[in-house]
Parts: structure tokens; sequence; C-alpha cells
């Protein structure tokens, strides 16, 4: 029996070796380490406070004491004392006297616009904005009409209506209508 008991106990020891080792203890989570950084910088003996000079400005040290601060209203004051040109100095070569009424029944584009102005400053503005966007304009006196072509060759309809009346008030409706062309390219104008 002596032999039974010792396989036994090696048996055991064998079986005590194939268990695996249990954990002493479960380990706490990590805590991160914060750390603190310096925001400014330290005195250097080299340059001074903060590291190299800065630039002051290129244009001199004339412009401002401060460099961080920017003088806008040296900037801004060749611009502000420009003045328009007004209506009266644009050269136009349309010149409709009279403005016929909307007829009745006859819709408006969504596209109009109701100017409350002098019939002179309005034309004046349209034939000025039609030669700065180079869109080819045949204008009509007596009907208050121009039949304009884009360079994309939009071809649309521009007509002066006179508006006004006892619930509205006086003014002129500037309507353009789309004839032929891209509808995109239309909007643009």
């Amino acid at each position: 029996m002596d032999e039974s008991s010792s396989q036994q106990s090696n048996n055991m020891q064998q079986n005590e070796g194939d268990m695996k080792p249990r954990a002493a203890q479960v380990p706490s989570p990590s805590v991160p380490q914060f750390r603190s950084v310096p925001m400014m910088a330290t005195r250097s003996a080299d340059f001074g406070f903060g590291g190299p000079p800065r630039p002051t400005s290129l244009a001199g040290p004339s412009l401002a004491q401060n460099s961080d601060v920017i003088d806008k209203d040296s900037y801004f004051s060749a611009s502000v004392k420009k003045e328009k040109p007004s209506t009266g100095d644009i050269q136009s070569n349309w010149s409709p006297t009279n403005l016929r009424p909307v007829p009745a029944f006859y819709p408006l584009e969504r596209s109009t616009r109701l100017v409350e102005d002098s019939l002179e400053d309005v034309v004046a503005r349209v034939s000025e904005a039609n030669r700065v966007l180079s869109i080819h304009a045949i204008y009509c006196d007596e009907t208050a009409t121009a039949s304009l072509l884009s360079a994309e060759h939009v071809e649309m309809q521009l007509s002066l209506w006179k508006v006004g009346g006892p619930k509205q008030p006086e003014g002129i409706a500037v309507e353009l209508q789309r004839r032929k062309g891209d509808s995109i390219a239309f909007h643009r104008y």
C-alpha cells in the first residue's frame, strides 16, 4: 500500500502543479499623474523676457507704438473719403420720357423690383450696370424697354413700368424676363 499511497501523493503533486496560480490581489485601477507646465515664458539671460525680440513693424516705427494694435483709422481714411459718383454724372444712351402703367391682368415676374426714385436715375443706373456687366443692350425709348444679350448667350427683356395708386407707393417697377438661354446663368444677373 505504500506504493499506492506514494502514487496518490505523486498524482496530487502533479494535479497541484497543473493548477493555475491564484491571483493574490486584484490590481487597483491606474490613476493618471498630473504634471504642471509653465504657461509663461521664463526670463532668458541672452534675449530678456520671452525669448528673442519680436519685430515691431515692417513699415517702420512711426505707425504705432504698440505693434499689436492696428490703426484702422489711417488704413480706412482714404476709402471713406471717396464718394460715389452721382447718377447725374453717368451718361446713358437710354432716355425714355414716359412710362406705361402696368396693364390689368398682367402678371409681373417674381424678379420685378420696385424702385422709388426718379426715372433719370433708374435709367442711368440700369444702363451703367449693363455696361459694367458687359451686356449688349438695345434700348427702346417709346416703350421704356430693353432687349439684353449676355456673354453667356442669355437673352433677356427689361421693362420699366409706372406703378402707384391709392394703396401703393409711387415708383418704377423694373421687370427682367429671361427669353432664351441658361436659367442658372440668368439668375447671376
